[in-house]
């Protein structure tokens, strides 16, 4: 076999180790070091609008998905509310003009 093509195969088979072993194993490394970003950290004083709702429980839209949720007993289907915390896939939400009247200051 001449030495130019073992040069050849050489070379192919030292990038397809760098392309699928090498390059992957590096890219995997950096992700772990980022650490996993909390999907649910996003949806903290968000508005969202109730889908179901019976003493105190229900679903909310989150964009157009369901989300399970805890808060007041009274609230309505097509309520606006905002979402206060969430524990695992459980959302805490409350009123909206509740938590706005809240934080207004005093007129005077």
């Amino acid at each position: 076999m001449p030495e130019w093509l073992i040069w050849i195969v050489a070379i192919v088979i030292v990038f397809e180790i760098g392309e699928h072993i090498v390059v992957p194993l590096i890219w995997s490394l950096r992700q772990r070091r980022r650490g996993k970003p909390d999907p649910l950290a996003d949806l903290t004083a968000r508005r969202v609008k109730v889908a179901t709702w019976s003493n105190g429980r229900g679903q909310v839209f989150v964009g157009s998905e369901r989300w399970l949720a805890q808060g007041p007993k009274d609230l309505t289907q097509g309520e606006e509310v905002v979402v206060l915390g969430n524990e695992g896939l459980v959302l805490f939400v409350d009123r909206l003009h509740q938590r706005l009247t809240d934080h207004q200051s005093p007129a005077g």
